[in-house]
This record gives C-alpha cells, sequence and structure tokens, in this order.
C-alpha cells in the first residue's frame, strides 16, 4: 500500500466503530418505524370494526323498531314508504331500507323504482328466513339502485311469531373514507372491506378500479384460515410493499365471518422518516470522513507523497526516452534525499544503456521494414508475433494488428500444415531448416513461398521464438511449370514437320529421283517449313505478349476500314472464297493495340479460310452493344463439335476431326487471340455448328465509352 493508502487506512479503521454505531442505529430506527406503522394499521383496522359493528348494530334496532310499526305489518307501502324515505336521508350510513314478504317480493323501499323486484336469491334473505334472526349479505349489485352494495336483514314476524317476510338496510361503505381523511393518517394508507366470499366491496384509494373484484387469493386464504386479526408484510392490491393489519368482523349467530377489514400503509412512507435520519447521519458521517481524508491527504502530500510524486515522474519521463532527468536538486534531504542522488546516477547509467539500445533497434528496424523478402517471428505454438511490410503484403493485410497472435497455419495451405509443423519442431530444437510452401492470404490470393528459419535465443540461451525469411517465388513457380508446358507442347508440335522435312530430304538423298517428284517433295518440305515457321512465330508472339503482361499503345481505331485492310488481305483471286463486310460506318471506334488488333483478324480470316477448303462466304460483321463493340468472323467450313467449344482457344489444342487431313495448324493461333484479346479488355467466344462453319466474335471497348 502507498503511504497515502496507508494514512486512509488509518482512518477507516477508526471510523469503522462510528459506522458501526450509525448502522445499529439505522436498524433500530427502522425497526422502530414499521412497528408504529403496525401499530397505525392495527388502529385503523380496530376503528373500521368497531364503526361497522356501531353501524350494524344502530341498523339492528331500526329495523326491530320498523318490524314493531303497525303500517308494517298491515303492509301499508303508501304510509311505510315515506317513513323510510325519511330514514334514509337522515342517515347517510345506509343506501336503501326496503321490505319483502316471505317470497322475496319487495313491497316498500326508500329509492322509488319503477319495476318491482324480488330478493328471495339474496343470502342475507334467505339466512334470515332460515334463521329467523339478524343477518348478513355479500357483495351484490342492488336491483334498486344498481350500485354496489352490502345489505343486512331483520326477520318480520306476526303474532303468531311466524314470519311473514324481512327488513333490509344496504350500507354505503364509502363513508369509511371520510373517517379516514378526518383521522389523517400517512399518505398512501387504505383500507379494504372483503365480504366472506373475498369480494372487494370497497377500498379507500382509486376504488372503483377495485370494487367487486376480488381480493389477492392467497392473501385472502391467509386471513380465511388464520386467527381473527393480524399484521403481515406483503405486497399491496397495486404491487407496491405494505405493512398490512386485517381483522374478521362477525354477527351474533354467524359461525363464519361476514367481513375482513384490511388496512395498509406503504413500506416506504413507514420508513420515510427512518431513512431521512438514516440520509442525514450518513451525510454528517461523510462529511467528517471526508475532512479526516482531506487532512491526512494534505499532511502525506506535503512530507511525503509530492516528493514521492516528483521520483515517479522522473522515472516515466525516463521510461518514455527523455536521457537528461535529474532529480536531487529538487528533493533534498533525509532519506528521500539520498535516494533522488542514487536515482540520478542510476538514470544516467540507464540513459547511456537506452541510446546504445535506440541506435541499435533503430538500424535493426530500418533493415527489416526495407526488406523485400517477408521476416516473420513465430512462437512455440506457430502463433505470430512480428511481420515486416512484405509479409503483411502477403498475407493481404494492411495492419500487423489484425494478424497478432494469431496462427500462421490459418494462412498455410492444408497439404503442408505437416512440412510446417515438422519444420517448427525441427528448429526450435535448435537447428536450421528451409521449405517451400504453398500460402493463401485473408483474401483468397494464392502465393508459393520459400522460407528459411532459424531459432532465436535470449540472454540465457533459451530458444524463446523462431525466425523465418520467407520470399515469394509465386513467379519462378509458374514461369518454370509454364516453361516446361511450352518447352513439351513446342517440342512435340515441331517434331512431326522436322519430320516429314528429313523424311523427304533423306529420300532425295539416298535415291534417283526425277526432277517432277524432286520438285513436289522440296514443295511439301517448303510447306512443312513454313508450318514451322508460323508455329515459332506464334509461340514468340505469346511469349512476348505474355512478358507485356497487357498493352500499353492502345488508341482509338476506326472499325470499317480494319475490317476492310483484313479483308483485302485474303482475297482469293480463284473466288474459292467470297469474303464479305457486313456492318455500318456509324460505328464508335474501338481502343485497342492497332498491332494485336490486325494479328487477331489475321488470325481469325486464316483459320476461316483454311478450316472452309469447299470454299463459301466468309464474313466480317460488326455491332455497337452498349459501350462495346462486337465483331465477328463467320465461315461455312467444317465446323467444330459443341463439346470441345471450351477447349478451342487452349494452346497446342486442335479438333480431331476427318478434315485435318486437308488442313495444318499450330494450335496457338485461337490462343495468341484470346491472349491479345483479353488483355486489351475485351472478350472472346465462339459458336459453331458441326458440318455448317463457325463464328467467332470479340468484343472491345468503345471509344465514347465511359
Amino acid at each position: 500500500m502507498s503511504i497515502r493508502a496507508q494514512l486512509f487506512f488509518v482512518i477507516f479503521i477508526v471510523a469503522l466503530p462510528a459506522a458501526g454505531i450509525m448502522v445499529y442505529t439505522s436498524v433500530r430506527l427502522h425497526d422502530e418505524a414499521l412497528n408504529e406503522a403496525q401499530k397505525v394499521t392495527e388502529r385503523l383496522v380496530e376503528r373500521i370494526a368497531v364503526e361497522q359493528q356501531n353501524l350494524v348494530n344502530g341498523a339492528e334496532q331500526l329495523m326491530t323498531a320498523l318490524a314493531e310499526l303497525p303500517e308494517v305489518k298491515q303492509h301499508d307501502s303508501a304510509r311505510v314508504e315515506p317513513i323510510l324515505r325519511r330514514l334514509v336521508k337522515l342517515n347517510t350510513s345506509y343506501s336503501n331500507i326496503f321490505i319483502a314478504d316471505k317470497s322475496g317480493d319487495v313491497w316498500a323501499t326508500a329509492v322509488p323504482v319503477k319495476t318491482p323486484f324480488n330478493v328471495a336469491d339474496r343470502q342475507y334473505f334467505q339466512n334470515a328466513m332460515a334463521r329467523g334472526q339478524l343477518s348478513s349479505g355479500e357483495y351484490v349489485i342492488s336491483r334498486a339502485i344498481s350500485k354496489p352494495t352490502m345489505n343486512f336483514a331483520y326477520p318480520l314476524k306476526n303474532n303468531r311469531d311466524e314470519i311473514t317476510g324481512i327488513i333490509s338496510v344496504g350500507f354505503n361503505v364509502s363513508r369509511y373514507w371520510e373517517l379516514l381523511n378526518r383521522l389523517q393518517y400517512p399518505a398512501g394508507t387504505s383500507f379494504v372491506l372483503i365480504d366472506h366470499k373475498g369480494t372487494i366491496l370497497y377500498r379507500a384509494l382509486n376504488p372503483e378500479q377495485f370494487i367487486g373484484k376480488s381480493y389477492t387469493p392467497k392473501a385472502f386464504k391467509q386471513m380465511l384460515e388464520g386467527p381473527e386479526k393480524g399484521t403481515s408484510l406483503r405486497k399491496g392490491l397495486v404491487g407496491d410493499k405494505r405493512i398490512i393489519s386485517f381483522k374478521k368482523i362477525r354477527i351474533n349467530g354467524e359461525h363464519a365471518p361476514y367481513m375482513y377489514v384490511t388496512a395498509g400503509i406503504p413500506v416506504k412512507v413507514a420508513l420515510k422518516q427512518a431513512n431521512q435520519s438514516l440520509v442525514y447521519s450518513i451525510a454528517v458521517f461523510s462529511t467528517i470522513i471526508i475532512a479526516a481524508f482531506f487532512i491526512a491527504w494534505i499532511i502525506g502530500k506535503r512530507s511525503i507523497v509530492d516528493r514521492v510524486a516528483l521520483l515517479e515522474r522522473a522515472s516515466q519521463r525516463l521510461a518514455k526516452g527523455e536521457l537528461d532527468v535529474s532529480v536531487s536538486d529538487l528533493v533534498v534531504g533525509g532519506e528521500l534525499g539520498s535516494l533522488a542522488r542514487t536515482f540520478d546516477n542510476m538514470a544516467h547509467d540507464l540513459a547511456l544503456r537506452e541510446k546504445t539500445l535506440r541506435e541499435s533497434e533503430r538500424f535493426l528496424s530500418t533493415i527489416i521494414e526495407a526488406e523485400p523478402e517477408a521476416v516473420n517471428l513465430l512462437a512455440h505454438d506457430g502463433s505470430i508475433l512480428m511481420t515486416n511490410r512484405a509479409g503483411l503484403d502477403m498475407m493481404q493485410l494492411d495492419s500487423f494488428d489484425k494478424i497478432k497472435g494469431k496462427s500462421a497455419f490459418t494462412f498455410i495451405d492444408p497439404a503442408y500444415h505437416e512440412a510446417f509443423r515438422t519444420l517448427n519442431e525441427y528448429v526450435l530444437n535448435g537447428n536450421t531448416g528451409h521449405l517451400v510452401f504453398k500460402f493463401v492470404g485473408t483474401k483468397g490470393r494464392s502465393l508459393w513461398l520459400e522460407t528459411h528459419a532459424a531459432p532465436l535465443k535470449n540472454d540465457k540461451g533459451e530458444i524463446v521464438s523462431l525466425l523465418a525469411i520467407t520470399r515469394n517465388i509465386t513467379e519462378r513457380k509458374e514461369m518454370d511449370r509454364m516453361k516446361d508446358e511450352m518447352i513439351s507442347a513446342v517440342s512435340h508440335e515441331m517434331r512431326t514437320p522436322l519430320t516429314a522435312m528429313l523424311g523427304y530430304i533423306q529420300f532425295i538423298m539416298e535415291n534417283d529421283v526425277d526432277e517432277a517428284k524432286t520438285k513436289e517433295y522440296l514443295g511439301t518440305v517448303n510447306k512443312q517449313a513454313e508450318r514451322l515457321k508460323e508455329l515459332i512465330d506464334n509461340f514468340l508472339d505469346l511469349q512476348r505478349l505474355r512478358e507485356k503482361r497487357g498493352f500499353r499503345n492502345l488508341k482509338q481505331l476506326a472499325v470499317r476500314p480494319l475490317l476492310e485492310e483484313a479483308a483485302n488481305l485474303f482475297a482469293d483471286p480463284s473466288n474459292l472464297h467470297r469474303i464479305k463486310i457486313d456492318t455500318s460506318s456509324e460505328l464508335p471506334p474501338i481502343i485497342c493495340d492497332e498491332e494485336g488488333i490486325h494479328s487477331v483478324f489475321n488470325n481469325l480470316l486464316s483459320n476461316a479460310v483454311k478450316y472452309s477448303p469447299n470454299g463459301g462466304d466468309i464474313v466480317l460483321g460488326a455491332r455497337q452493344e452498349a459501350n462495346n463493340v462486337t465483331m465477328w468472323v463467320k465461315d461455312e467450313g467444317i465446323g467444330i463439335p459443341q463439346e470441345l467449344l471450351d477447349k478451342i482457344f487452349d494452346r497446342f489444342y486442335r479438333v480431331d476431326n476427318t478434315d485435318r487431313r486437308t488442313t495444318s495448324g499450330t494450335g496457338l493461333g485461337l490462343s495468341l487471340v484470346k491472349e491479345i484479346v483479353t488483355a486489351q479488355g475485351g472478350g472472346i467466344w465462339i459458336e459453331s455448328t458441326l458440318g455448317k462453319g463457325s463464328t467467332v466474335y470479340i468484343t472491345l471497348p468503345a471509344a465514347d465509352s465511359d
């Protein structure tokens, strides 16, 4: 712990007993507040229960007196109803007073009704008729006033003590809200009146939302099965936590309570004062503690912390490369002054070593970043610890952060995983190694790489990583492959004309041949020599084109003059082939290399003539399509099978058919044409029908395209 932290810790230890006392006091106040709230709810429940009992007693006395009136005994509704109305008007606790005969038909009511009604199905009627004494009802919608009410009934008897009907009083339970306001209970205090079925008769707060609805089943069951009264801490009807007291209310002679009264106070209201006291205590305590911490901070800062911080800042500056740090003049005297002098000596020595190390690192970093070959540092598990710019280029990445810590095996072709793993193990055992393998970048580019790896050791001689110098040999591999293919193919193709030439020359040299035969044989030799020359020329053109990697001398060239010039070169005086031009003079010029496009049409026309041994029309056409110009050479020759069209542009590929004996070719012409067209940003394809001819299409960008 720092010195300042130790001072704060001492203050914290001293403050603990005070904090404990504060917590104890808070808990005690909390408990007292809850106890007081419980007492408030119990008093409210008792008050409402007493009011209800007084109300029932008064109603019973009233109904007893009414039962003795002669008008009531005589069923004189005309004289009884004015009396009932005056009684309801005088007592606002009553919602209605009515009298019914023993069949339940109401013959007198304080509230006028348009249609007579019957109460035989009501519980208070049935109980009073059955028991012959005061009986309670339940939550109902009054048929007289069409509002929720709770009725009590008293039996009417004749002179023979026979029950002839009932007198019923309906109560206005909302009057208890006046009682609650009058007594000024805490905010949020409420009470609920519940009948024997659990139906809410009235709730002091927002009564319209709850009257007639069922009380919480679980809570009602606990009251039903519990003692006559009690208190609990639980959720109220609106979901807030409350201290709720309840009491059961009964009528003498009835086994079950006819009403349950609950009263509740929100816990947050009950604890409001206790919480305010706690907040006040915390505020006072915090102020004292903050003041103590501030004093300790001032003392520690002036005597110790500032001086130590000065040394710390000096260390940080030195770590950032400021080599001229000095603190002994600023921290003077005592143990810290001695430490400052020691620090200056250390800083001087460290500055010398840091300067040497930086120069060495700068030199090494410059060499690594300028190195055209990838320099990689790998951990024992193959994860990448460092790479230079060349390495990132191979991985197709622009930042080392995207690959730091990832495995090198991610980029290595799976076929070379085992070989690369063997190389790692071999090098990490203290040897140097070499490997040629296939590599795949993050964007899918495949490369052939050659790596030379050596172990990297720390100052203790322990091998900590693997250092690999890797070069890209993809082009060399490709050139070697192409060279092998080309040499093999050219050698094979050249062997045929050379064999024929040597055969005829040897025959002439070894035999007496007349002049006509000699001329015929020499003509064949000349024809094979021309074929050999064509093969060599096409091969050299193809090689030169590949070395250029595209055309740079692109310019605008008119289409029709180009086609006319190509047609004139192949005009046949014997009229065996008729060369036609099918194009408009309004076509836009194309962008191309003039020498290359002439070579394209020379090859295509040569093939059209060569593979149309029976003559026919050869059409050179062109049309504009979007931003391109499409041109074609169409013949009426021997045609190409559909299954061979995909191979026709391969080097040295020639269609094997019965007409080969009348035609000759190198197999490089169409391959050369494709290379020229694609190098200029164009496309090429062929359509053909066997025995009816072929059409070769090429597209090149138009000069007025974007």
